[in-house]
């Protein structure tokens, strides 16, 4: 017998409109519980990748004000001026220095704060002339934190702006509303509508699915390379150690939760940011003294800088500890 036919509607296709809209109702269940758990994601992705980020920052601008302390008179001279550009806006998605970062620099770190910051910019350069290979002594970061360093640099750049432009696509993902109390046409008409809704909502899930799975592999990515740089900062740590006591506590291993770690990071920079700003004050002095004496040049320093910020006793270690582990300094000894 062949399908019955009522005023010019074919009964078949009704069970098949029942089935489309159920489809369509669970599909549209599934799409708004996708979309609901995208921006969760991108927080905690928001999250880790900022704190990655400050501690790239804070780690990398140590480390070179480290490996400042150790250079030559001309290859310090060089650093400035390769260095001297301005750091990009905290604004740019994708650049190494946070807003929670750069002004514990910029305080630490004074003037040296542009120089060191920039220089985290361009390691790449830096490496291929060879200034990682020419601190001395004690003060030569090794070639592995560089290493570690630049491998943040560049994984930082290489996520761009993956959650905004996620973000931006989900805010653009809507769903055709289809309601069988409005829709008056024939079942052949809704069938069609409902299988035309039901087929583009399966490719909007099918696409934020992907999107999620991105920001959540992303994540566990950043992740992984937070416990690295943690790993970093702690070698750095052991060799600012055999350089002069910490003063602080960083002996909690790679799982120390990132509070630990932002505290000792600042706390690195507190004390250990005179090292490079005593050879940037030291190159001044030196220029324009070629016959002033150690003792003033001390003086000097503790007077210009922030007030209370060193004591003639701390300025004196550091500056014995540049002069012993800097061939070219220890060259010019004022008495």
């Amino acid at each position: 017998m062949g399908n019955t036919i009522v005023g010019g509607i074919d009964e078949t296709l009704s069970p098949q409109l029942k089935h489309l809209e159920q489809q369509y109702k669970e599909l549209s269940a599934q799409f708004t519980n996708t979309q609901a758990q995208i921006q969760p994601a991108i927080a905690t992705f928001n999250r880790s990748n900022d704190q990655y980020k400050t501690f790239v920052g804070l780690c990398g601008t140590l480390a070179m004000n480290v490996a400042c302390g150790g250079f030559s008179n001309d290859q310090f001279n060089q650093f400035l001026q390769l260095t001297q550009s301005t750091p990009p806006s905290v604004n740019n998605s994708n650049m190494l220095f946070n807003a929670e970062a750069t002004p514990i620099i910029q305080q630490q770190y004074a003037e040296m704060s542009p120089h060191l910051m920039n220089a985290c910019y361009c390691t790449d350069t830096l490496q291929e002339r060879g200034f990682f290979n020419q601190s001395s002594g004690a003060l030569a970061v090794s070639q592995d934190i560089f290493n570690g360093l630049m491998t943040g640099v560049q994984i930082i750049a290489s996520f761009g702006n993956i959650a905004g432009n996620i973000v931006a696509k989900v805010a653009l993902a809507a769903i055709e509303v289809l309601d069988p109390f409005i829709l008056l046409a024939e079942i052949k008409q809704k069938v069609e509508q409902y299988q035309r809704a039901n087929g583009e909502i399966m490719q909007r899930i099918f696409e934020m699915q992907s999107d999620l799975n991105q920001i959540n592999s992303t994540t566990s990515e950043i992740e992984q390379r937070i416990r690295e740089i943690k790993q970093t900062f702690l070698n750095l740590c052991n060799q600012l150690n055999q350089i002069s006591p910490t003063n602080f506590n960083w002996q909690f291993g790679v799982d120390g939760d990132d509070a630990s770690f932002m505290n000792a990071m600042t706390a690195a920079a507190s004390q250990y940011s005179i090292l490079s700003l005593l050879r940037y004050h030291w190159t001044n002095y030196v220029a324009k003294h070629p016959d002033g004496t150690l003792a003033v040049f001390e003086q000097e320093f503790t007077d210009v800088m922030v007030p209370n910020r060193y004591t003639p006793e701390i300025v004196h270690q550091y500056l014995t500890v540049l002069l012993q582990y800097n061939p070219s300094m220890a060259q010019y000894k004022p008495s």
